[in-house]
């Protein structure tokens, strides 16, 4: 991850950007998305606890399911 600080009109701004090795591989990724499947909290591709897109919660390697499923 990397992280770029701007100021603009005497704003500053973070903008973080994610690496390639931020990302979880495919088998992991597919691993994660198949215990949300089988999660109480699994609404239609939705977290009901965190309300993440289960796509995008699984996709980077340092989030972590709220409930510590995985």
């Amino acid at each position: 991850m990397k992280t770029e600080t701007y100021i603009k009109n005497g704003i500053t701004y973070n903008v973080i950007t994610n690496e390639e090795t931020d990302y979880c591989t495919q088998e992991e990724k597919n691993q994660r998305i198949s215990i949300c499947e089988t999660c109480e909290f699994f609404d239609g591709g939705i977290c009901t606890q965190c309300e993440c897109i289960s796509e995008t919660l699984t996709l980077l390697k340092d989030t972590t399911c709220p409930k510590k499923k995985w």
